[in-house]
């Protein structure tokens, strides 16, 4: 108790370039998300009566009511993994920046789970007609930034870097 020394902090050696690539290319691809996902909940009344003549094409007898609940359910199930990947994704993002490059592989599973997303809001959220062209463009450029930032984080500056963080010196013994 009469030892006056402050406990190690361990402190993070600057990012490589090639880091700072993957964080850029990252943080602009959940830029594009949010953008996307907040031009569809603009269109959101357009895309629910779509839904809803879809569902009714489907099955005309359904009550209205139904047809109505299975709509916003399809609609905001939809927008909310589109935005929970994103989140996840950004949660993810911060972990491996802070030197566990274990997080890559998370992010890994998580760009899968985007590709499902995005071809999910394509089939659901997206208007076939007007902006959805350009909403499906934004959703795209989305993943192939989050997938070039992937990229990037496995190259050797990146992956050097993360060994340096935890003390390893990188050869196999």
């Amino acid at each position: 108790m009469s030892d006056s020394t402050p406990a190690p902090v361990r402190r993070l050696s600057p990012p490589t370039r090639t880091l700072l690539t993957a964080r850029w290319l990252w943080l602009a691809s959940l830029a594009l998300g949010l953008i996307a996902g907040f031009f569809i909940f603009i269109y959101r009344a357009d895309q629910i009566d779509r839904l809803q003549q879809t569902i009714t094409e489907l099955d005309a007898t359904r009550a209205a009511e139904t047809v109505d609940a299975l709509s916003l359910l399809v609609f905001w199930g939809a927008l909310g993994i589109l935005a929970l990947v994103l989140v996840l994704e950004a949660i993810m993002l911060s972990v491996m920046l802070r030197g566990h490059g274990g997080a890559r592989w998370a992010l890994l599973f998580l760009l899968v789970l985007n590709a499902g997303a995005v071809l999910l809001a394509d089939a659901v959220l997206l208007p076939p007609e007007g902006n959805g062209p350009y909403l499906w463009l934004l959703l795209i450029a989305q993943f192939v930034l989050a997938g070039a930032g992937f990229v990037c984080s496995l190259l050797p500056g990146s992956s050097g870097w993360f060994r340096a963080q935890h003390g390893h010196s990188g050869r196999m013994r």
